[in-house]
């Protein structure tokens, strides 16, 4: 039954094959002779339900024990090093690119957001624009590290960047690795007001981004579906440069931007995280809708007066899911609990 392509697995372990397969045929037949020996009322329903309870964690616990490594606490397995110090002692919002030093979910743990994520569940639009989910093949080009605001790199050996200092390095790291940490020496921005923007067919979004030669400081793409109407673009030369903004107060879930009073006109804010429809938005306290721009960036439109822009996830559906949770286990709970009560009341 094994795949073609991994035939020569299933061929080399076949014993182990065999072996899982007697092991669970075995814990079958004990499990179909308690339940046999029940129907026989040889046994009581208790001594079932136990001896059903001991078949299925003797099943479990026959595999899953393989599964754990029992450690020391996660103060001492993720305790800080020289790279993560350095990183951390700077304030939020920032990203850092881990080229593979730290594993897993181990910056996460720190609170360190890094660009590729930790958990394997990345959108769609931002797997794309990187090149492939877990090829990551566009990671290196210089746009990306500005749209998304890369400040930190950190890699296993030294190189040459321009544009990039040595925070420190070879450094050993708490999870037994030599790093070495980077920091750009401008500090990218997470926000910025773009003064034009433009509607491009979809398959076309990325290739010019990534080109070398697009302004994705002056100018933010869209996808032509997108309802916005858009001036056109006169003379690329003439675009003005991106407009300041600053992040205010951070957190996960919620941002507010202050932008400058001295912008010539309307505008698109740019924010280096990734869209999601359930990302609200507050332009000087009125709601506005948000756009997936730069193929995977929150984008909002914004009037040449605004000051302020707030934005928030707030998902709708996790609401409403979490209601009929909630309604569900009070019903669940009703069922548990309503007979019993029901039944002392007409006893007495």
């Amino acid at each position: 039954m094994a795949l073609p392509e991994r035939l020569g697995g299933a061929l080399q372990n076949a014993d182990a094959l065999k072996g899982g397969g007697g092991r669970v045929l075995g814990l079958a037949l004990l499990g179909v002779g308690i339940v046999w020996f029940a129907t026989k009322r040889a046994v009581r329903p208790r001594v079932l339900g136990l001896g059903l309870a001991a078949v299925v964690v003797t099943d479990l616990w026959t595999v899953e024990r393989q599964m754990f490594v029992f450690q020391g606490p996660a103060s001492a397995i993720y305790r800080a090093d020289p790279i993560t110090a350095a990183v951390t002692a700077s304030p939020l919002p920032y990203r850092v690119l881990d080229a593979g030093v730290y594993q897993g979910s181990w910056l996460m743990a720190l609170g360190i957001p890094g660009l590729l994520g930790y958990h394997g569940n990345e959108l769609h639009a931002f797997d794309e624009l990187m090149g492939g989910k877990n090829e990551w093949a566009s990671v290196g080009a210089p746009a990306l590290f500005d749209l998304f605001a890369i400040r930190y790199l950190i890699v296993g050996s030294a190189v040459e960047l321009p544009g990039w200092s040595l925070v420190n390095g070879p450094t050993a790291t708490t999870g037994g690795r030599v790093g070495f940490l980077y920091q750009r020496d401008t500090v990218p921005d997470w926000a910025r007001v773009v003064g034009a923007a433009a509607k491009v067919p979809e398959e076309q979004l990325i290739p010019t981004l990534l080109d070398p030669r697009f302004p994705v400081d002056r100018v933010v793409l869209l996808a032509d579906t997108t309802t916005l109407a858009v001036a056109p673009i006169e003379d690329m030369e003439l675009l003005p440069g991106p407009g300041h903004a600053t992040v205010t107060d951070w957190r996960p879930g919620r941002m507010t931007i202050a932008l400058e009073a001295d912008r010539a006109g309307p505008g698109y804010l740019v924010v280096s995280e990734n869209w999601y429809p359930d990302w609200k938005a507050e332009v000087d306290g009125v709601s506005v809708s948000t756009l997936r721009g730069q193929y995977s960036l929150i984008t909002v439109p914004v009037p040449a007066s605004a000051r302020e822009v707030v934005l928030t996830f707030r998902s709708e559906a996790y609401q409403r899911g979490k209601l009929i949770s909630l309604i569900a286990l009070a019903l669940a709970l009703g069922l548990l609990v309503g007979p019993g009560i029901l039944q002392r009341r007409a006893r007495g």
